[in-house]
């Protein structure tokens, strides 16, 4: 079972980017790579796994992936077991030569809209670049590109005070109680500024996905668009009491919110706007965050509780985000599993250290899972736990007793 450590990892380019992490480095660095490849491998395919920076000159435009570029892609995501998910990410490429070294760099779409505003022929800017690719045969490195800087710092956001906000759960719920026994899959939050502007969060507890400084503009049929920067960015049917998704933000090539997805409105949220993590400080226009957790690659798996509790919350039917269970550990700390199938436990039983709780799904929506999405969650002794005195901390950390 392979695992995957999300800490607080953030999509590239948005908020708190940590630029410092990333080692400024010779050409020649590469070709040390390839060459201690070859000499203890042979002539071949491999990766590596470096955060490198450099600088060059932008002589043109990056253009849309070439098949050969593709398939460098699906290659890395095979060799490192990535997801699909991640080849899709990356979109476009510049080829170029370093000290007679052939170098592809693969920019991630989210870079693309950024670099047309920054893009001026032969002006400098740096490039952070995580992983890589290099094939012995060509001698041809493929870059990752992150995330990239033109020395000019970043227009902060000024954010208005909220004139007025409007929470919405997905699905079915009692849109009159507050939460705390049967929280929906997702927390929609709509909210007015003073300037005119809106922000918007999708909160699913595993992932949270924001938009800020926002523009709405409405037709005739209440179809709602809300544009960050001339671009569309969310797009709602709405109604008194409803809204319907019809378009959102790409996160790894799928939609936030998919299309026909039903919110209902909360009626009188107040102890929501007081309690829920709204009011999360954003550095850049469109921001989307992960949550902690540790993410199980592998569907149909039994999954056992990691830690004597109580089952505090089962929902077998979260619609396509899947089942999920709860274990109570005592002292605030709870264990999340999700999206689970065929689940063997019911609220309110006691449970030892190793029980199956049921066995692991998938999602075909976001936050896409194939297998099982795990969290710990310390102060949590509310039954919702979206509430925001809860903390998602690190679960390979020791926690509890």
């Amino acid at each position: 079972m392979r695992i995957r450590l999300w800490v607080i990892l953030l999509i590239p380019l948005f908020l708190n980017f940590n630029y410092d992490s990333y080692k400024q480095m010779p050409e020649s660095f590469f070709k040390e790579i390839t060459d201690g490849y070859e000499k203890r491998n042979g002539p071949g395919l491999g990766v590596f796994y470096e955060k490198v920076r450099f600088p060059m000159e932008m002589r043109e435009f990056p253009k849309e992936l070439t098949e050969e570029s593709r398939r460098a892609l699906d290659n890395y995501s095979e060799l490192t077991m990535q997801g699909t998910e991640y080849a899709k990410a990356f979109t476009h490429e510049i080829q170029t030569k370093i000290n007679k070294i052939e170098y592809t760099l693969i920019f991630q779409a989210v870079l693309i809209p950024y670099l047309h505003k920054e893009f001026k022929k032969g002006k400098k800017i740096e490039l952070f670049c995580s992983y890589g690719v290099f094939n012995t045969f060509s001698k041809q490195h493929y870059l990752f590109v992150n995330e990239f800087d033109t020395g000019i710092p970043p227009k902060p956001v000024v954010k208005s005070p909220i004139k007025s906000r409007k929470i919405y759960g997905l699905g079915a719920h009692d849109a009159n109680q507050d939460l705390d026994i049967n929280f929906p899959a997702v927390i929609l939050s709509i909210a007015e500024h003073k300037d005119g502007t809106y922000s918007i969060m999708a909160d699913s507890l595993f992932e949270i996905a924001v938009g800020n400084q926002l523009r709405r503009k409405c037709d005739k049929n209440s179809l709602c668009g809300y544009d960050a920067e001339g671009e569309s960015s969310w797009k709602f049917l709405e109604s008194a009491t409803k809204i319907k998704i019809e378009d959102s933000p790409k996160i790894r090539g799928g939609t936030v919110l998919p299309a026909g997805q039903i919110f209902t409105r909360i009626a009188n949220p107040q102890s929501l706007v007081n309690s829920l993590a709204t009011e999360i400080e954003y550095s850049s226009a469109q921001s989307f965050l992960m949550a902690k957790g540790v993410s199980f690659d592998k569907s149909n798996e039994k999954v056992p509780t990691v830690k004597p509790g109580k089952i505090d919350v089962v929902q077998n039917d979260r619609g396509v985000y899947g089942g999920l269970v709860i274990v109570d550990h005592g002292k605030c700390f709870k264990t999340v599993y999700f999206p689970l199938t065929k689940i063997r436990v019911a609220e309110g039983d006691t449970v030892e250290m190793g029980r199956v709780l049921g066995e692991t799904s998938e999602t075909n929506v976001w936050p896409q899972i194939n297998g099982l999405f795990y969290m710990v969650l310390k102060n949590a002794c509310k039954r919702n736990p979206f509430r925001k005195e809860i903390q998602r901390i690190d679960p390979t950390k020791p926690w509890g007793d």
